[in-house]
């Protein structure tokens, strides 16, 4: 594994702290705390900033902001994503169908990253850094390993699932294949977490809390959720057994069939009835082979 640079760690740290301070800024003091650095450390990097345009410093309140520069580059890197654009109207849609959160997430071996987040409630949770869901932030990545992504692997050749499988308990690899077998007979998946002693939202805060930057990478990534094991896949919904679901999965594909990102439904308050878990999956699955259809997947 490469060596951390503690000075991009420091860049991604400053960036991610002002765009969570887009009113009032952030001073030099508040900055240095922040990184658990000398100020004299802090000021040549800011000044480059503000020179290239990535920071501005409000002279009078003698804050620092986000600069004009990094505008055509988020527009850049939005564009870069442009599977958001078929999503985002699906998601928003789902979202306040079920009253819950929908996040659209990627495959980006090795890990599955959050791309964006659509909340249904009007009193949507937010982050100083934006909207969360089951304690994930857009951008965050989590190690793709079992039971996490497996609508992601579902559909994938046998080497990819093998690979996926090994980084799982040995014990549990007889379960898990058989959970991937149910997820492609029903098309989607489904994930449950009873809240005991813990929700899975508590467990991910945790993990990173309010971390940014570098430091909540390697927290997520590192450490990650290590009390996940297969029973989270559900193989067999039973109509009238109650389930306490965390997420509700359903794959999209590409032009070339395979699966790229997931629509995920999640903030479900449960318990609710394996028929009401089961309309939700068709609903995911729907939206998922619509936006496939239009990447040209036949």
């Amino acid at each position: 594994m490469p060596r951390p640079s503690p000075q991009t760690e420091r860049l991604v740290e400053v960036l991610e702290l002002l765009a969570g301070a887009e009113r009032t800024g952030r001073t030099l003091a508040e900055i240095s705390r922040h990184l658990g650095v000398h100020k004299a450390t802090c000021t040549p990097m800011l000044a480059e900033l503000v020179r290239v345009g990535w920071l501005v410093r409000n002279p009078r309140r003698k804050t620092y902001h986000l600069g004009p520069r990094l505008v055509p580059i988020g527009a850049a890197a939005r564009s870069a994503i442009d599977i958001v654009d078929l999503t985002r109207p699906r998601a928003v849609a789902l979202a306040e169908e079920f009253d819950a959160a929908c996040m659209t997430v990627a495959s980006s071996l090795p890990d599955l990253v959050v791309v964006d987040i659509a909340s249904g409630s009007p009193a949507g949770r937010r982050w100083s850094s934006g909207p969360t869901s089951i304690g994930l932030r857009m951008g965050d990545a989590i190690r793709l390993r079992p039971p996490l992504g497996a609508v992601l692997v579902a559909w994938a050749e046998p080497e990819h699932v093998d690979r996926w499988l090994a980084l799982g308990a040995e014990g549990d690899r007889g379960d898990l294949t058989r959970a991937l077998e149910a997820i492609r007979a029903r098309g989607y998946a489904v994930e449950e977490f009873r809240p005991t002693p813990q929700s899975l939202e508590e467990l991910i805060v945790d993990a990173a809390g309010d971390l940014s930057g570098s430091r909540r990478a390697h927290r997520l990534l590192d450490q990650g959720v290590a009390s996940l094991g297969a029973e989270v896949l559900v193989e067999e919904l039973s109509p009238t057994a109650m389930y306490h679901p965390v997420s509700v999965n359903a794959p999209v594909f590409d032009a070339a069939g395979d699966v790229t990102h997931a629509l995920c439904l999640t903030d479900l308050r449960g318990p609710v009835s394996g028929e009401v878990v089961a309309a939700m999956g068709r609903a995911m699955a729907e939206s998922a082979a619509e936006v496939s259809r239009e990447l040209g997947h036949r």
